[in-house]
């Protein structure tokens, strides 16, 4: 599949998260930001499919609402329903206090990079990077 020059600026902007993320994880530090790096490298990835389709980019970070979107267009995303809704939480519990969400531990960071690393793999498939 060729990319539209606005899907390649979607990968590229995940791939940064992406990097944030495992870098983060593999330096042991600060699981609330890799938790929400991870969860923006999934949001990012899936905006970047619909940009290959070129469908208008939505103003949200719902991870399900996105997916739902996804799945319009290809039902193959229903493979990610698991992944989405261990990180849908992620965007907003870890950056704001008050919120009664509990510290973010390692074990936790891991499951979220696991989660934004089937996303990333299953749209990069899909894109054949």
């Amino acid at each position: 599949m060729t990319l539209p020059a606005l899907a390649h600026e979607w990968v590229d902007k995940a791939e940064e998260d992406w990097a944030a993320a495992t870098t983060l994880l593999r330096e042991d530090v600060a699981y609330g930001p890799t938790c929400f790096h991870a969860h923006q490298t999934a949001e990012k990835y899936l905006k970047a499919f619909w940009a290959a389709h070129n469908e208008l980019q939505p103003r949200r970070h719902d991870l399900l609402e996105l997916l739902r979107q996804c799945q319009n267009l290809d039902e193959a995303f229903y493979e990610l329903a698991e992944h989405a809704t261990n990180l849908n939480p992620l965007y907003i519990d870890t950056r704001y206090p008050g919120n009664d969400a509990q510290p973010y531990s390692r074990q936790i960071a891991q499951e979220a990079v696991a989660s934004a690393e089937a996303a990333r793999a299953f749209v990069r498939q899909k894109f054949s990077l």
